[in-house]
């Protein structure tokens, strides 16, 4: 689903934020030990394919719930 640019560039600001005074982001691992990713909707590689993205989080709660 798609947001309003007001709610993503206020999302993206509070997530600024919250890292600069935190020093911290989070990320999630995969049943591999490597570190979860996702395709783009938005951008390919060289060979037209989706990218592989890693996903961040400022918020080590919402990181864990979505690790489950």
């Amino acid at each position: 689903m798609f947001k309003d640019s007001q709610t993503i560039n206020s999302r993206h600001k509070k997530f600024i934020e919250t890292v600069f005074t935190t020093g911290k982001v989070y990320r999630l691992i995969n049943h591999e030990g490597g570190f979860a990713t996702s395709r783009s909707n938005n951008y390919g590689d060289e060979n037209g394919e989706s990218v592989r993205m890693t996903c961040f989080w400022s918020d080590v709660s919402l990181a864990n719930y979505l690790q489950k």
